[in-house]
């Protein structure tokens, strides 16, 4: 990775002294040099997660990590410190149990990926209608969603969330998406599963997407327009673009 970001800085060097005789010509190769960077990355990134796996070290009964990168040691941290997540008093973390039916789980979906899921529903009564939560960047439902699930099951919502694969308590590389289209597939896929449900079918379904989860929800949304009723985005990681021959601006 170093010896990459090495050559970059050798070719922005060169293309620098190059702008003095041809800044059309600098622009191109800078333009080249960044896709040529990014290339390797791509074929990098992969073989450097690989050699990664070794980060979790047994040492007796602690377990020490080297790095949070795979999840063996996020799972790790995460249930070091269950208890202490759950002392906190705060409605974005944590809400009363009362009436509220929650369980997690681990499933492998079509690709061979293990991806955490969990569901919050009403102990008692139907629910109104399904929220299926599309998490944002380096994100998990497992910390302030609980609250936000709870709140939502207190309406009589029946509620579900995933990690990405890379994120949160599943498998991968964190923060690493191969493939953005893959990532929102997946999303589908589960979430079309669970719609399946005997208790749920035939109930309104919605897709709720905050920051880069606002992004998954549409895309998931204009995939599979059938699936869902509609949409709630939060801060979505998405812009609007002005469709109008001569349009300017965006919002």
């Amino acid at each position: 990775m170093e010896a990459l970001l090495e050559n970059w800085l050798e070719w922005a060097a060169a293309i620098s002294w190059t702008s003095a005789a041809t800044t059309t010509g600098a622009t191109v190769l800078l333009l080249c040099a960044m896709l040529t960077v990014l290339f390797q990355l791509q074929t990098t990134i992969p073989k450097i997660a690989s050699e990664k796996k070794s980060s979790v070290i047994a040492n007796g009964n602690i377990q020490i990590y080297e790095s949070l990168d795979w999840e063996p040691a996020r799972r790790g941290v995460f249930a070091a410190f269950q208890k202490l997540r759950l002392r906190l008093n705060h409605t974005l973390f944590y809400e009363n149990d009362a009436g509220v039916k929650s369980s997690e789980t681990y499933i492998v979906n079509s690709r061979g990926v293990e991806l955490f899921t969990k569901s919050w529903l009403p102990e008692t009564g139907k629910p109104k209608a399904v929220i299926f939560f599309c998490h944002g960047y380096g994100d998990t439902v497992t910390f302030y969603f609980e609250g936000i699930a709870r709140k939502l099951v207190a309406a009589q919502y029946a509620v579900f969330g995933m990690d990405y694969e890379g994120f949160g308590l599943s498998s991968g590389l964190h923060g690493y998406i191969h493939n953005f289209d893959i990532m929102v597939d997946d999303v589908i896929e589960h979430y079309a599963s669970v719609r399946e449900q005997p208790e749920l079918k035939g109930l309104p379904c919605f897709l709720f997407g905050e920051s880069m989860g606002g992004a998954v929800a549409l895309k998931a949304h204009l995939k599979r327009p059938s699936l869902w009723d509609g949409a709630v985005l939060v801060a979505p990681m998405c812009k609007k673009t002005c469709i109008h021959p001569g349009c300017w601006y965006k919002f």
